[in-house]
């Protein structure tokens, strides 16, 4: 079964594949971080385990103590020659994941939706730059013409701070939770 929610950092997690052509490997970790992206720009948004995860553990099944699915494997970050492990492993979540089966059975093809907007992460420097005092939410760096968002209003130089009343303060969550919304859906944005 697929677990509802995203883990905790700090859950239990434990991995299973076949590491290196060994059938039916079983390893346990932690969920180490969440919501991280390897590559920006992405729509991955990925969990982050230091269960022992090598080759051949990809497209296997990283599940909590209850046996739900909280993630498929899928790759790994590793030093040296070998390309082993350094417990430094990723998993694509069963709640992403399932959102695409779902739709590829439906409809034979992964639907997005996409406001029309560039943004940022407000570090140290733009936040300074922008004469604030608090990091939260991400800035607008440009609207697209003809855009949802140009609809709405929102302007290059906001800073969206929520979806749907759920805060927002990385460009990589937000860019998820709008691509994970079929298009045509109405959301809320909280902008200062």
């Amino acid at each position: 079964t697929f677990a509802e929610d995203l883990p905790r950092v700090g859950e239990l997690a434990i991995a299973v594949g076949n590491p290196l052509g060994f059938e039916n490997t079983v390893t346990s970790g932690i969920v180490s971080a969440l919501h991280r992206s390897l590559d920006r720009g992405t729509y991955v948004d990925l969990i982050q385990t230091d269960a022992p995860i090598n080759r051949g553990n990809s497209g296997g099944a990283l599940v909590n103590l209850n046996g739900e699915l909280i993630g498929i494997n899928s790759q790994i970050l590793s030093g040296g020659a070998g390309g082993g492990n350094i417990g430094i492993a990723f998993s694509i979540p069963s709640n992403m994941a399932r959102s695409v089966m779902d739709q590829l059975i439906k409809d034979g093809k992964v639907r997005r939706g996409m406001l029309g907007i560039n943004i940022q992460n407000i570090t140290d420097d733009t936040a300074e730059a922008l004469g604030i005092t608090e990091k939260s939410g991400v800035l607008v760096s440009n609207v697209r013409q003809g855009s949802a968002a140009e609809k709405a209003g929102v302007k290059r130089g906001d800073i969206v701070t929520a979806i749907n009343g759920e805060k927002i303060d990385d460009s990589n969550v937000l860019r998820n939770k709008v691509a994970g919304t079929l298009p045509g859906t109405e959301i809320k944005l909280t902008i200062v």
